[in-house]
């Protein structure tokens, strides 16, 4: 036979007729215990509630933040300091001295062996020469010599009468000619002459 167990009544924990500390039937009997864990449990909840109602509370009173205008910017700051100088790089070597070149070939001898002034004979005004009186001298080398330059010499017979007389011209008419002109610029005085003197500068080849 299958033992049988006996039900017998408890008196209810909390003194009082509550069904919640009686038996009856086959519904299980609460102890101390177990009620004191519900009641445990149900304190968590509220707390847990309480906490999310808090922060979401939070949440919507703080108010999102702003940010403000930049500020103007600030005045430039002193120069600084000048830093020291660098040290100086090594100096590079000196290149090495190239050979000498080679002789060139001798040139050619030149045209002119020698050369030497000639002078031809002087051309003297009448005296008292007008204004505008001239002189034309035509000086020529030697046959054989080459002509490499020319021109005169114009003076008065007085000193004081040199500054109213002057070479014109002076130039070469041809590879042996030269030609010199002098003139009378002002009156020269009583008696006073004016005087050209040619000059050619010849080469011998």
């Amino acid at each position: 036979m299958v033992p049988t167990r006996d039900t017998h009544p408890m008196t209810p924990i909390d003194g009082g007729g509550s069904s919640l500390g009686q038996t009856g039937g086959s519904e299980p009997v609460r102890t101390g215990w177990s009620r004191g864990l519900v009641v445990g449990l149900a304190a968590v909840a509220v707390i847990s509630l309480a906490s999310v109602g808090v922060a979401a509370w939070a949440k919507q009173s703080v108010p999102s933040a702003v940010v403000g205008p930049h500020g103007a910017a600030g005045p430039v700051g002193p120069q600084g300091i000048q830093g020291p100088t660098g040290a100086t790089g090594p100096v590079g070597k000196t290149g090495a001295v190239g050979k000498t070149g080679a002789t060139g070939k001798q040139g050619p001898a030149g045209t002119i062996k020698a050369s030497a002034p000639l002078s031809a004979k002087p051309l003297v005004s009448a005296p008292n020469p007008a204004v505008g009186t001239v002189l034309v001298a035509t000086t020529s080398c030697f046959s054989g010599e080459v002509l490499l330059s020319g021109g005169g010499q114009v003076y008065a017979s007085a000193p004081t009468a040199d500054r109213n007389i002057a070479l014109r011209s002076s130039f070469p008419l041809n590879a042996h000619s030269w030609q010199t002109v002098a003139l009378v610029m002002a009156p020269l005085g009583q008696g006073q002459t004016m005087t050209l003197k040619p000059y050619v500068l010849c080469g011998a080849p």
